[in-house]
């Protein structure tokens, strides 16, 4: 993640308090927001997605090298092909068969998987974790001027009418979707 939206995310944090924060794609931002989470003395708890076992690994060690393991913890989910509705091609997703994901998300970072793994890499995150989100939750998603991922909010949102969104202006792009609570 590009400092700008580590910013962006730190003032969501600071904003909204989110008591369960979900993240794909650990690294930097899981340890930049368990500071934010403890600085703020707020009872947040955040589960991070990771693919790789080595990064996983890496930022589990930092997390509990900081005394932050109680707020933060990283789970390692191989990536699997997943079929969804309308889509003709599977795509690679997390296998969150052992990944406590909390019953509902106030926060949802989604910075992964890697775009290499194919066009909107990212689109999953909706049919797997959107059901989850809490009356007014906030979704980040990384990467949105990269042209298959800057579309996915249009996606997203045929799926789940609720959702407003818009683009914020950081170096890579992100959308922020809110899920109405109207």
């Amino acid at each position: 993640m590009s400092p700008d939206i580590l910013v962006l995310i730190a003032e969501l944090i600071e904003r909204l308090r989110p008591s369960n924060i979900v993240e794909c794609g650990a690294g930097t931002s899981t340890i930049t927001m368990a500071l934010i989470a403890r600085k703020e003395a707020a009872n947040i708890r955040i589960v991070s997605i990771e693919d790789s076992a080595a990064i996983a690994a890496s930022v589990n060690a930092e997390l509990a090298a900081r005394n932050l393991s109680s707020i933060a913890a990283v789970y390692h989910a191989p990536l699997v092909k997943r079929a969804y509705e309308g889509w003709h091609e599977p795509f690679l997703w997390y296998d969150l068969a052992n990944v406590p994901i909390p019953p509902t998300i106030n926060l949802l970072v989604v910075d992964g998987p890697h775009g290499k793994t194919g066009p909107y890499a990212r689109y999953p995150a909706g049919p797997e974790l959107f059901s989850r989100l809490d009356q007014g939750a906030t979704v980040v998603l990384d990467d949105a001027a990269r042209q298959h991922e800057g579309e996915l909010p249009l996606y997203w949102q045929q799926q789940y009418p609720a959702l407003r969104w818009h683009f914020a202006r950081v170096e890579k792009g992100a959308a922020v979707l809110t899920l109405a609570t109207d």
